[in-house]
């Protein structure tokens, strides 16, 4: 990973008071992980403590024109210097309201630009990746330039339909002179979105999303996981949620969802996936100054034809799990002064997924405390 000064953040936040204002949040927290590299026991992996320094800031015009940027950076102890991670994102959207057959509607247009610099930490050896015995660090480096648009009818008080479509353009790291494969693409994705709200306390919603991948530059592989030549690697996404809500006073609300994903490649199969999720979320507006959430999430990924896929070194990020994952978060408002709101948050998280390569079996307790402030 390359490093960065912190020093970044002070030149963002003083932008944020220039010639028009801008909403502003700075959130800064420390913690201890666990699991920093997501190890199996394996590995005997060890504690490492971190600082995270989060900035988003923003404007909106009214044109409807939105301009926003956010800035992550989080650091690791010295001896878990390969664990940091620094992450940009910078983009614009306008949005507006109108008519259309006679129905009320509101549509938006996005384009964002996001870049992420992180060390490829290999699972199965504990160690920085490598390929071909070449060290690859920036594996999974990447820049993003992505677009996204929606269109809301609103052709009923309890019932809209939303339908949008997003694009995105991903760059990584290139280590094709070594071997690797080309991990850029490009995507086009479809979705269609409903939602009914019953009554004041009660909405259900779902959606379905076709996305098409595209790779640049990759080949296929047949079902024993050779490359075939003269393909060139496409995967078919298929993806849909159901999403219950459900207020159970003004301050306190449930929400469950159920989420299913399949991915299909376009040579033979090798690459398939199929992907489950299911959530249950509780959060509790104790008062103006106090908020309460927790939530817990069930996760199981697998290959298809595969379950051992991940261990093929550098070639994809995703591998076999099958797990939960809960999160228990507090916040509560220190101030409001000269227009600043200060936030004193703290949240813990305890992660354990399974799998059929014990490489990837892992568990993970995460806690932080930490302050915000918002302009």
């Amino acid at each position: 990973m390359k490093k960065k000064l912190i020093t970044t953040s002070c030149v963002l936040a003083s932008l944020s008071f220039s010639t028009f204002a801008v909403d502003v949040s700075t959130a800064i927290k420390a913690g201890v992980d666990s699991n920093p590299y997501l190890l199996s026991e394996l590995h005997s992996p060890e504690n490492a403590n971190f600082v995270e320094i989060e900035i988003d800031a923003g404007h909106k015009f009214n044109s409807g024109v939105s301009l926003y940027a956010s800035w992550l950076s989080n650091n690791y102890e010295d001896s878990f210097d390969d664990a940091d991670k620094e992450k940009f994102s910078l983009g614009a959207s306008f949005e507006s309201k109108g008519e259309l057959l006679n129905t009320n509607i509101s549509y938006k247009l996005d384009a964002r630009f996001e870049n992420q610099d992180k060390t490829y930490i290999s699972r199965a050896k504990g160690t920085i990746g490598t390929i071909g015995g070449v060290t690859v660090e920036n594996r999974y480096d990447y820049n993003i330039f992505a677009t996204e648009g929606d269109l809301k009818f609103l052709w009923s008080k309890p019932v809209y339909f939303v339908f949008s479509f997003d694009t995105r353009v991903k760059k990584y790291e290139d280590y094709t002179d070594i071997g690797a494969s080309n991990l850029d693409y490009k995507h086009l994705s479809f979705k269609a979105y409903i939602k009914y709200k019953a009554n004041k306390t009660h909405s259900l919603s779902a959606y379905y999303r076709f996305r098409n991948r595209v790779y640049e530059d990759r080949l296929g592989k047949d079902e024993q996981g050779s490359s075939v030549e003269g393909t060139s690697l496409e995967y078919d996404y298929h993806m849909s949620q159901v999403t219950w809500s459900f207020d159970l006073s003004k301050k306190q609300d449930l929400q469950a969802y159920i989420y299913f994903e399949k991915r299909n490649d376009n040579v033979s199969g090798y690459y398939d996936t199929t992907w489950h999720r299911a959530r249950l979320r509780y959060r509790n507006n104790i008062s103006k100054k106090q908020k309460l959430a927790t939530q817990i999430t069930y996760r199981d990924y697998s290959y298809d034809l595969n379950d051992q896929l991940s261990s093929i070194e550098g070639e994809d990020p995703i591998n076999s799990k099958e797990g939960f994952q809960f999160e228990l978060s507090y916040a509560y408002k220190i101030a409001n002064s000269a227009g600043l709101n200060w936030w004193f948050n703290t949240s813990f998280s305890f992660e354990d997924y399974d799998s059929v390569d014990p490489l990837y079996v892992y568990d993970r307790t995460f806690a932080y405390a930490g302050l915000e402030v918002a302009l």
